[in-house]
């Protein structure tokens, strides 16, 4: 009898977001450890993101984005041709984003950026957050009832991984940069994130170094890349490049 025939797992589609801010001549970037508890990297400092929905290319979603074209988001990411695709993990980092650190990139519909919000809006947000969260209201119907819409231009590709073959579940995940809105404050989503901060690359990675911290490759090698800016002008001048113009970290392992 012939040896069964390893098949390894299809990756899923996933989105994750490095937010960047300016402090001292630097740049300092959002990262969380997550739960302990949790069977997905317990314990790893990360940065904010998870699996693409259905909902996130869908009709309703597609109606709820600004800044670029389907067609422009595909052609800036790079390996990406269908262009539903490219704005389902656009909106996805969007997503993730708000649900995991309470910080929502978008826009009015006369291309105004959400900076900060009113009392009276920052409550409404909250609340619609832990509906995000418990899966009671899609995003698309969250930017609607606040006339908003995503950002799609405020988020630039940055890299893409694919989790190794051998491991059980994959993913296929596409990274994005993002600078911190002016007037929204970051807010960790408690029961996946255990602690959140701000840190600047180079002592992130030394932390890891000291075996302080546990990351894996893609965070590793995100902060590395971080780590030779200092400015979120100059991260964002290379990485709104197109792909064919300034070259990414993409390691696939099929």
């Amino acid at each position: 009898m012939a040896p069964p025939t390893f098949q390894p797992v299809t990756p899923e589609d996933a989105s994750t977001v490095i937010l960047i801010r300016d402090a001292q001549d630097d740049i300092e970037v959002y990262m969380t450890r997550r739960q302990d508890y949790l069977l997905f990297l317990g314990g790893f400092y990360v940065f904010p993101g998870g699996k693409m929905d259905a909902a996130d290319y869908g009709a309703e979603s597609m109606a709820r984005c600004r800044g670029l074209t389907p067609e422009q988001a595909a052609g800036v990411i790079e390996g990406v041709e269908r262009p539903e695709l490219a704005v389902g993990l656009m909106v996805a980092a969007i997503r993730e984003l708000f649900e995991e650190a309470g910080v929502l990139l978008a826009e009015y519909d006369d291309g105004k950026a959400l900076t900060r919000p009113s009392p009276e809006l920052a409550q409404r947000l909250s609340a619609r957050r832990e509906q995000l969260q418990s899966d009671k209201v899609s995003m698309a119907e969250l930017l609607k009832s606040e006339g908003l819409y995503c950002s799609l231009a405020r988020i630039h590709w940055f890299a893409h991984w694919i989790t190794p073959a051998t491991s059980p579940r994959r993913f296929s995940t596409y990274f994005f940069v993002a600078g911190k809105p002016a007037g929204q404050e970051a807010s960790a989503f408690e029961r996946e994130v255990a602690r959140a901060l701000w840190i600047r690359p180079e002592q992130a990675l030394a932390r890891w170094r000291q075996d302080k911290w546990k990351m894996i490759p893609p965070t590793i090698a995100s902060l590395d890349t971080l780590s030779r800016y200092h400015s979120w002008e100059a991260l964002k001048h290379d990485f709104s490049r197109p792909p064919r113009d300034h070259q990414r970290t993409v390691w696939k392992t099929l």
